[in-house]
């Protein structure tokens, strides 16, 4: 399977030194993870140009596994959502230098509190 986009891998080529060997790795790192967290399903999702997202299934339900080149802006990302943690931040299940595994959000929820509520949390942003 095709895990990174073309946009994806000539950024990643282009700017990084080491990004055409994390390229080559890559099949084998995602395979190592779909294993060792019991991941199944696997499809790769449009991502940004510094690494790849892939929605799965876990006994948790649906959630999306990320991994980038950069290990250190993933870990800053899944410590943000650490840090806001609550019932309306997806849940991080899985960490990894490199990688993470979160819950997945699907388009089409809405907001089920009250609107007091959110407006703190949208004004965070």
């Amino acid at each position: 399977m095709k895990w990174v986009t073309d946009k994806t891998a000539a950024c990643l080529s282009q700017r990084e030194p080491t990004g055409e060997q994390w390229i080559a790795d890559l099949p084998d790192k995602v395979e190592a993870f779909l294993v060792g967290w019991g991941l199944t399903n696997p499809v790769p999702l449009p991502a940004g140009l510094a690494g790849i997202v892939i929605a799965c299934t876990q006994g948790k339900g649906e959630c999306v596994l990320k991994l980038a080149l950069h290990e250190g802006a993933l870990c800053r990302e899944h410590q943000a959502l650490d840090f806001w943690s609550s019932s309306h931040v997806p849940r991080i299940y899985e960490t990894y230098p490199g990688a993470y595994l979160m819950e997945r959000i699907l388009p089409g929820n809405y907001w089920e509190g009250e609107d007091d509520e959110i407006l703190p949390l949208l004004t965070m942003f």
